[in-house]
């Protein structure tokens, strides 16, 4: 009888540890009587109650670790994200010290730059305009076009 009860009990601890893959940090003993398996309704109540408890926490644990995986496949899409724009981000500065091009605050300098020099030239216009209206009467198409001028050049920001 021994022999049989203790094959019972390998063929259960086998069909613990290998069909149904439960976890090592799940604590699964097989419970046996001295006389088989006879148990009392108390154990039996007992290790019902113990099953579902340990059901409870292994599907717990399979949504942690489903959660998990999840978490970790989102963080890989990121880091891979990531990579492509400072690979794109480092060939557009190669491409830009390839072909001299002035960085954003250069450029930017550049550009005030110019409008300087166009309210400049614009100024140079109206002091000529100006001499020639005292020296003539002006047509209206002029006049409309001083004031364009002037109107252009006060909606220019002044430089600091």
């Amino acid at each position: 009888m021994s022999t049989g009860t203790s094959f019972i009990t390998k063929f259960q601890q086998y069909l613990y540890d290998e069909v149904w893959k439960l976890p090592d940090h799940l604590d699964i003993r097989l419970y046996n009587d001295a006389n088989g398996m006879n148990i009392s309704e108390e154990t039996e109540n007992y290790l019902n109650e113990h099953v579902e408890i340990l059901k409870k926490k292994t599907q717990a644990q399979r949504l942690l670790n489903m959660r998990l995986k999840r978490e970790l496949q989102s963080i890989e899409y990121q880091r891979r994200s990531y990579d492509d724009y400072r690979q794109l981000t480092s060939i557009l500065k190669e491409a830009a010290e390839k072909r001299n091009i002035l960085n954003l605050e250069e450029t930017m300098t550049h550009i005030r730059y110019q409008l300087d020099e166009l309210k400049g030239l614009l100024d140079k216009v109206l002091v000529t305009m100006d001499e020639l209206k005292r020296k003539e009467e002006p047509d209206p198409k002029i006049l409309r076009l001083r004031e364009n001028i002037r109107g252009i050049l006060n909606s220019l920001p002044a430089n600091h």
